[in-house]
C-alpha cells in the first residue's frame, strides 16, 4: 500500500491507515518533529513532504535535502570538488560549513562540552553524536539485520555492507568505497602525500585524526580513561578493545557468517575470507 502524498510504501492497509490518521487535515496546524529527539532527518523530510515543502534529492545516492544549497554542497562529495580551502594547511572541503569545523583543529577551539566526561567539541552535532556513547541510545536501525546506530549517516554507510554498493569512486583506479573518508584516505596512495606532520618527530600521516592520536604518544595524553581498573588509553578504539577483554563482548559481527569480533578492524580483515577467498586471522 502507498501513501500518494509522499510516495511512501507501507506493508499493509492497516499500517497505511494508521499513518494517515496522524496526518494534518486541510488548514490544520500540526507540530513538526522537534530537533534533538529520536526523529531522523528522513522522518523530518517525510513530514515536510506532507506540509507541501519542496524536497531536493541527490540523483547519485538518493539522500534528501530540504534546501537546494545543501544538496549542491553534498554533490561535491560525489564529484570530489573542494572549492573551500583552509588557508592554514591547504585542505579543501566541499561545503563552507565543513571548513569552519575543520579550522577548530588549528585554533584549538572547543566551545561545546560534554557534561558527563568534560570532553570538548568544535560543533554541537559532534557533541550530540558523542552523547550517544554515554546514553547508549541507538535510534536508527538497519531493516536488513536489525543492527542499531546512533546516527542516520552511520546507518547509510552500514547498508553498503549488505548491498555491496560503493557510493564513492576513485577517479584514478575506479575502486569504490562506502564512506567518503575512506576514499580520501585511499587517494593518498596514488599521490603518496602525508600532509599532517607530527611537530615532535616529523612523522607524516594521511589523516589529521591519525596525526592527533600519534601526538598523544609524545604528550603522554590518555583521554580515554577506564576508572574501574585505573587504566588510560590514547585512542578510543584501544579503550573499547580493553573493555571487551573484560566483558568478552564482540560487538562487530560478520554479515556473511555471523562471527563476532572485538574490533571493527578485525572484522574488516576477516571479511576478506568471503570477498577474496584469502585466509584471515583475528
Amino acid at each position: 500500500m502507498s501513501d500518494t502524498s509522499s510516495e511512501i510504501v507501507w506493508e499493509s492497509r492497516e499500517k497505511l491507515g494508521s499513518h494517515q490518521r496522524h496526518l494534518p487535515h486541510s488548514g490544520e496546524e500540526v507540530a513538526r518533529p522537534r530537533a534533538g529527539t529520536n526523529h531522523s532527518s528522513n522522518l523530518l523530510c517525510h513530514w515536510r513532504s506532507h506540509m507541501g515543502e519542496k524536497l531536493f534529492h541527490c540523483t547519485v545516492c538518493g539522500k534528501v535535502f530540504t534546501q537546494h544549497g545543501n544538496l549542491h554542497g553534498h554533490c561535491h562529495s560525489h564529484t570530489g570538488k573542494r572549492p573551500y580551502t583552509c588557508l592554514e594547511c591547504g585542505k579543501g572541503f566541499g561545503v563552507s560549513f565543513a571548513l569552519m569545523v575543520h579550522q577548530c583543529i588549528h585554533t584549538g577551539e572547543r566551545p561545546y562540552w560534554c557534561g558527563e566526561c568534560g570532553r570538548g567539541f568544535c560543533h554541537s552535532f559532534n557533541l550530540v553524536r558523542h552523547l550517544h556513547t554515554h546514553t547508549g541510545e541507538r535510534p536508527f536501525s538497519c531493516a536488513q539485520c536489525g543492527k542499531r546506530f546512533g546516527e542516520s549517516s552511520t546507518l547509510i554507510q552500514h547498508r553498503c555492507t549488505h548491498t555491496g554498493e560503493h557510493l564513492y569512486q576513485c577517479s584514478d583506479c575506479e575502486q569504490g568505497f562506502g564512506r567518503h573518508s575512506n576514499l580520501i584516505h585511499h587517494q593518498h596512495t596514488h599521490v603518496d602525500t602525508k600532509p599532517f606532520k607530527c611537530p615532535d618527530c616529523g612523522k607524516g600521516f594521511t589523516q589529521s585524526s591519525r596525526c592527533t592520536q600519534h601526538c598523544r604518544v609524545h604528550a603522554g595524553q590518555k583521554p580515554c580513561q577506564y576508572p574501574q581498573w585505573g587504566k588510560g588509553f590514547s585512542q578510543s578504539s584501544q579503550y573499547t578493545y580493553h573493555q571487551c577483554s573484560h566483558t568478552g563482548e564482540r560487538p562487530f559481527h560478520c554479515a556473511s557468517c555471523g562471527k563476532g569480533f572485538s574490533l571493527s578492524s578485525y572484522l574488516i580483515w576477516h571479511q576478506k575470507i568471503h570477498s577474496e577467498g584469502t585466509p584471515a586471522s583475528q
